[in-house]
């Protein structure tokens, strides 16, 4: 991925922001759209029913990935010795 550098030497993020978000909405909305085309299925039809469980799962994992990616602290390549 080449736009961080680019953002960098252009001293803008707005590019990059706009990009990281798009593309985050769209996965969203992908998965989002999967799962709920299998969500109402006959109850007598366990095929449609472990579909629609495959479908949730992985919308979940997926909402929770991009979660934690932006939620959690940035670490460097090496663990750096605590300040005492």
């Amino acid at each position: 991925m080449r736009e961080p550098d680019k953002a960098l030497q252009e001293q803008s993020v707005e590019a990059l922001v706009k990009l990281l978000t798009s593309e985050s909405e769209k996965g969203i909305r992908e998965e989002f759209k999967r799962v709920l085309a299998r969500k109402d299925f006959r109850k007598d039809d366990v095929q449609a029913g472990r579909e629609y469980v495959r479908e949730y799962v992985r919308f979940i994992h997926y909402v929770e990935r991009l979660h934690s990616a932006v939620s959690s602290p940035v670490h460097g390549h090496a663990e750096e010795a605590e300040e005492h």
